[in-house]
């Protein structure tokens, strides 16, 4: 959809404006007093929203996508950062306001809330000056003031600096992916100044497989009826192959099948054969035991007469 594309409202921010500036410089024409500050602050949104889409322009080439698609991965993964620096820079803020308030009005280094956390942030940048701290709690305010400075200064900026430094190893390692990223949202994104008819009578849906290859990857090739034949029984060949390749594989298959069978039945049949065996020196020797249990009866002897 159209309002679902980030570039589409900085398309139509710009041009707003500047629809607003015509309206409010015609009144003006017509003595009607606008107030300055509100035509400034139109015409200077208007401005820099202009040339903001000259980066949405400049997706377009191989040379900047990705550099583009970078500035968008880096903004994307400070989110969680910024509100972190965000929650730390009100905590220091509000710390100062609170002795701030505690000065006289004169002495009064931060004013509100809002300048506290625009005054945590300038310390950041090192814009501050330590002369306008006021009398009441000094040695904590600079206390306050040497953890501020080497919390926000020395951990979260460094902590930034590796969080640019890991998305941009990332998008640099895949520079041509992200270009041509860039350029398919682009596409993507302008799809809808296609006709609906049109779009459907070049692809039909589920009909064609759209393949795409960049224009210095395609080789020229040679049309004559030659070539083309000689192309024509090599895929042949390499058809017929594929064919003998797989019957081949069903072959051996097969006799695999086989040959396993006849190894389990050999293995059956040795198995029923040895057991067979056992059997039969189990029988032979029960026999010979049971002979030599048995016992041998002694020969008779013939009594004699006794004389007479």
């Amino acid at each position: 959809m159209y309002i679902a594309q980030m570039w589409n409202y900085i398309d139509l921010i710009a041009p707003l404006g500047v629809v607003i500036i015509q309206i409010i410089q015609f009144l003006e024409i017509n003595d009607y007093q606008i107030n300055e500050d509100f035509n400034r602050s139109i015409l200077s949104i208007s401005t820099l929203f202009m040339w903001i889409k000259l980066l949405y322009v400049m997706r377009i080439f191989k040379n900047t996508g990705y550099l583009i698609r970078m500035l968008i991965e880096v903004v994307s993964d400070m989110g969680i950062f910024l509100l972190l620096l965000l929650i730390t820079i009100l905590a220091f803020g509000d710390s100062f306001l609170r002795l701030s308030n505690g000065n006289s009005e004169d002495s009064q280094f931060i004013e509100h809330f809002f300048y506290a956390g625009l005054y945590v942030y300038r310390m950041i940048l090192g814009d501050w000056d330590t002369d306008t701290f006021g009398e009441i709690s000094l040695p904590l305010v600079w206390i306050l003031f040497v953890m501020c400075t080497i919390f926000e200064m020395i951990v979260m900026l460094n902590l930034l600096i590796a969080i640019i430094s890991d998305t941009y190893a990332h998008v640099a390692e895949n520079s041509e992916q992200a270009g041509f990223q860039e350029m398919a949202k682009l596409i993507e994104e302008n799809e809808f100044l296609v006709p609906y008819h049109i779009k459907k009578q070049q692809a039909k849906k589920m009909q064609y497989l759209l393949l795409i290859d960049p224009v210095e990857n395609i080789e020229k090739k040679d049309d004559s009826v030659v070539i083309l034949k000689v192309e024509s029984v090599l895929k042949q060949i390499e058809n017929n192959k594929k064919d003998l390749d797989t019957s081949i594989k069903q072959m051996n298959n097969k006799i695999d099948n086989i040959v396993t069978q006849i190894v389990k039945i050999q293995q059956d049949h040795q198995k029923a054969l040895t057991n067979e065996i056992q059997q039969l020196k189990a029988e032979i020797q029960l026999n010979k035991e049971k002979e030599v249990v048995q016992p041998v009866q002694a020969p008779a002897i013939d009594a004699q007469e006794p004389p007479k």
